[in-house]
């Protein structure tokens, strides 16, 4: 039998899936999140051994009898990190075969296997690809941070907030739900605390939960902070399609990430319309599986004697399997 073991690595987390040539998921196991530009080679290095060594443990199985390592990494933005990167993985892990690439496109294969496709992915920040089966373009640093996924949203949401009590914006529930979660009496003192950053970045990224539960409430200024983040975002999949010459094709965009799972619909409703807008044959996909199973699925095409059709389909029986928590699988 031949192993393959995927990885998927972001700031968030790492999370590393151990499966076999027939789509069985054996193994499964997460660590710390980490970001070899931001964070360190070493680091980025120690949270993905931490989680490929449990995935592997959990497989009954070792190193040495994978095919190989294949993974989504966050970070691989310019053409001399993906290089940089797999060494850094031959030197870590006894494995014959390395593949890293850039995380986006491996929620992407997660998706579609269509050579003309393109992905939006967001969660704590945010990424766009799209490829044309001879050429891709993953925007990476040319989005800016005002974009940045949960962050971006979040940073939305406090400027509602701020331009209500200010006579500028709407009325809006956020009010409420913000005060309660900073621990701030009125606007004004929410406003010095954020003048004065006091408040930490990471309870920012956290505030798409409150404007998911205002949408849902009907509240007209969380849809906005939705429609204002997707009407920034769509154009980088148009301008990616219009250089690879198919923003007249039929083309999978698929939405990834923690983002796009929020119950309330404003956000993916106004996506597909903008996308359609100027890609009118354009395939709009939620996204079923976790980015980690693209990885898993990169290393049985690269094996190339693995029915790709039956191991979909089997992945698509074992998907709560592959959901469940690292201790369920002791």
């Amino acid at each position: 039998m031949t192993y393959f073991l995927g990885l998927d690595q972001g700031g968030t987390k790492t999370t590393a899936i151990v499966g076999d040539e027939c789509g069985r998921i054996l193994g499964m196991c997460s660590s710390f999140g980490a970001v070899h530009s931001i964070d360190g080679m070493h680091r980025a290095m120690e949270a993905s051994r931490l989680a490929t060594g449990e995935a592997l443990s959990h497989a009954g199985i070792t190193y040495g009898d994978l095919y190989g390592i294949y993974g989504g990494v966050s970070g691989i933005d310019w053409e001399y990190e993906r290089p940089l990167v797999e060494e850094a993985f031959r030197r870590e892990f006894p494995v014959k075969r390395v593949c890293i690439i850039n995380d986006c496109l491996i929620a992407m294969r997660a998706a579609t296997h269509s050579p003309q496709s393109a992905v939006i992915c967001a969660g704590t920040g945010v990424n766009c690809a799209v490829r044309n089966g001879e050429q891709e373009i993953v925007f990476g640093y040319y989005i800016p941070d005002s974009l940045q996924g949960g962050n971006a949203i979040g940073m939305r949401a406090v400027q509602k907030v701020f331009d209500a009590q200010a006579g500028v914006g709407e009325e809006t529930m956020l009010t409420e739900l913000l005060l309660e979660y900073f621990k701030s009496e009125n606007v004004d003192q929410l406003l010095r605390k954020y003048v004065e950053k006091q408040i930490p970045q990471h309870e920012i990224t956290a505030l798409p939960r409150l404007v998911e539960e205002a949408a849902l409430a009907g509240d007209h200024a969380a849809d906005e902070v939705y429609a204002d983040f997707a009407r920034g975002i769509v154009p980088y999949i148009h301008a990616g399609m219009r250089k690879l010459g198919i923003l007249d094709r039929n083309v999978d965009v698929v939405l990834s990430g923690s983002i796009f799972k929020c119950r309330a619909k404003g956000l993916q409703e106004t996506v597909r319309n903008c996308i359609l807008e100027k890609a009118p044959f354009a395939n709009i996909i939620d996204a079923e599986y976790e980015p980690i199973i693209g990885a898993y699925l990169l290393g049985l095409e690269d094996y190339g004697k693995a029915d790709l059709r039956m191991i979909e389909h089997r992945l698509g029986e074992q998907k709560k399997l592959y959901k469940i928590s690292r201790k369920e699988w002791r």
